[in-house]
């Protein structure tokens, strides 16, 4: 856990949060199309090991992900 200040405001019944990441590849003549479905099947098993609440009472109502190609540096 980081030292930033708790920024957060407790008062509501939800709470949204976004995670980015970025994932730059070397694929090394791997598919492109076989390292975007692992991004996606990643966020499905962090979900299903329940790992977005570590085992806090706190309920994960709804969730999205998008996995997108970035353009090249």
């Amino acid at each position: 856990m980081d030292n930033t200040q708790d920024q957060f405001d407790h008062s509501g019944s939800t709470l949204t949060l976004e995670l980015t990441l970025t994932a730059k590849y070397d694929p090394n003549g791997v598919n492109p199309d076989h390292l975007y479905d692992n991004l996606h099947q990643m966020v499905r098993m962090a979900i299903e090991e329940g790992l977005l609440t570590d085992g806090t009472n706190a309920e994960l109502n709804e969730w999205s992900s998008y996995v997108r190609k970035v353009a090249a540096d």
